[in-house]
C-alpha cells in the first residue's frame, strides 16, 4: 500500500514536470512555520501533506531515517522567501531527535525567482523545471547529490563557479537571455561526477575557464550566440560533442574563442572532436585573408580552399581531411569541388547547401559538378 502511494505521487510529479504553465502565487509561509510543519513527527511510514496550494511534502519514514520530497509549484519567490529556500537547500540534520539520516528531493516546478540568492554546499537533490530566473542564482561549494535544470529561462547569472561534485549536473532545454551568464569556472567533477548540457541556447555568455570536467561530459545541440570561454578546461573520461554552433563563426572573436576550445580539447586528448566540430586551431593572428580578393571570389561563385574554409568557419586542414573521407565513401554530406591540387575550388552554391544542411540540394549539385568535370575531361 505504501509503495503504491509513493508510486502514484511520483507519477503525478513526473507528469507535472512535462507541463509548462506559468501562473505564479506568493509563497505565503514563514520559514519558522514551514520547518515546524515539515519536521512534525510522522507515525506512519508515508505521509503526503499539502501545506497550501502549490506546496506539497511527501514524507517517508524508515529505520534508516526520514526522506522528504518537497514540491513547490507555480510559486513566485521574493526577497522574503530567500531565507527559507536557502536554508531548505542547504541543511542536512537539524531539529531531529536522533542521528537518523534526513534526505530530500526538492522540486521547483513552474516557479519564478524574482530575487537574487546564493546557496553554499547544496546538500540535497534539487530539480528546477519550467522555471524563470529573473535575478542572479548562485550555487557554490560542495554538491553531494544531483542538480538539474530543465526547460528553464535565465535572465541573469547562473553561477556554479567552484562547485565540487561526484554527482550529476544536468542543464537541458534551457534558454539563456542576452544579459545572462552561465559560470562554471574552476568547477571540479570527480569520482564519477559528470555534466550534461543538451539543447541549450546561449544568447548570453558562457564561462568554464579552468573547469575540470567529469568522467562523462555531453555537449549536444548547443548554440553560442555570444562569448564562450573554454580556456584551460580539462576533459576526461567519456566525452560527447555534437551539433555545437557558433554565431558568426568567421569573425575574429569567434575564431579566437574556437581556437581556445580546440586547444583545450587537444590538451585533453580529444583531437578527433576538433575535426568533428570544425573548430579553428589557429588563432586569428595566424589566419590571413585578403578580404577584397575573398569578396571578388565570392561573386565569381568559386572559392579556393583557403576561402572556402573561411566561408564555412572551418580550417583548411578540415577540408583536406573531408576530401579524403569523401573520396573513400560518398555520403549525403559529401562536398563537391572542382580542380586538383593547388587549383581546387569549391562552388559557393554547394558550400551554401552544405552550411544549411540541405542534403537534397547538395546531392543535386554533386551530380551537376561531376557531369561538368566529366565533360571537361572529354
Amino acid at each position: 500500500m505504501y509503495d503504491e502511494v509513493i508510486k502514484k505521487f511520483k507519477s503525478d510529479l513526473e507528469e507535472k514536470i512535462n507541463i509548462t504553465k506559468f501562473h505564479y502565487e506568493p509563497l505565503e509561509i514563514s520559514k519558522e512555520k514551514f520547518f515546524e510543519i515539515m519536521l512534525e513527527e510522522v507515525k506512519d511510514k508515508v505521509r503526503i501533506k499539502e501545506i497550501f496550494n502549490g506546496l506539497t511534502i511527501l514524507t517517508q519514514n524508515s529505520e534508516y531515517g526520514t526522506f522528504y520530497t518537497i514540491v513547490f509549484e507555480g510559486k513566485s519567490f521574493s526577497i522574503e522567501d530567500v531565507d527559507l529556500i536557502t536554508e531548505l537547500l542547504a541543511y542536512t540534520k537539524r531539529n531531529s531527535k536522533d542521528d537518523r539520516r534526513i534526505g530530500k528531493n526538492i522540486y521547483f516546478i513552474n516557479c519564478e525567482f524574482r530575487t537574487p540568492f546564493s546557496i553554499k554546499d547544496l546538500c540535497h537533490r534539487a530539480i528546477f523545471s519550467n522555471c524563470i530566473f529573473l535575478r542572479d542564482f548562485s550555487i557554490t561549494g560542495s554538491i553531494p547529490i544531483s542538480l538539474e535544470f530543465t526547460y528553464c529561462k535565465f535572465e541573469a547569472l547562473l553561477n556554479l563557479e567552484g562547485i565540487k561534485t561526484g554527482h550529476r549536473v544536468d542543464i537541458q532545454n534551457c534558454f539563456f537571455e542576452k544579459n545572462s551568464i552561465l559560470i562554471l569556472k574552476n568547477s571540479l567533477f570527480y569520482m564519477g561526477g559528470f555534466i550534461h548540457l543538451t539543447n541549450n541556447q546561449f544568447f548570453g555568455s558562457f564561462d568554464a575557464e579552468n573547469a575540470n570536467m567529469g568522467t562523462s561530459v555531453v555537449f549536444k545541440n548547443i548554440s553560442f550566440f555570444n562569448e564562450f570561454n573554454f580556456d584551460k578546461v580539462t576533459f576526461r573520461g567519456l566525452c560527447k560533442f555534437k551539433n555545437i554552433a557558433f554565431s558568426n563563426p568567421r569573425s575574429k572573436e569567434s575564431i579566437k574563442m574556437q581556437s581556445i576550445f580546440a586547444k583545450a580539447l587537444k590538451n585533453s586528448g580529444f583531437e578527433k572532436e576538433i575535426e568533428n566540430l570544425g573548430l579553428q586551431l589557429k588563432s586569428i593572428k595566424d589566419i590571413k585573408i585578403d578580404l577584397d580578393a575573398y569578396n571578388i571570389a565570392l561573386q565569381s561563385g568559386l572559392l579556393k580552399t583557403e576561402y572556402a574554409a573561411y566561408f564555412l568557419g572551418k580550417s583548411v586542414n578540415y577540408l583536406a581531411k573531408k576530401r579524403a573521407k569523401d573520396k573513400e565513401q560518398i555520403t549525403r554530406e559529401a562536398l563537391p569541388f572542382i580542380g586538383k591540387g593547388k587549383d581546387i575550388q569549391y562552388p559557393v552554391d554547394a558550400l551554401n547547401a552544405f552550411k544549411a544542411k540541405d542534403w537534397v540540394k547538395l546531392k543535386e549539385l554533386r551530380k551537376k559538378y561531376e557531369m561538368n568535370e566529366e565533360e571537361k575531361e572529354d
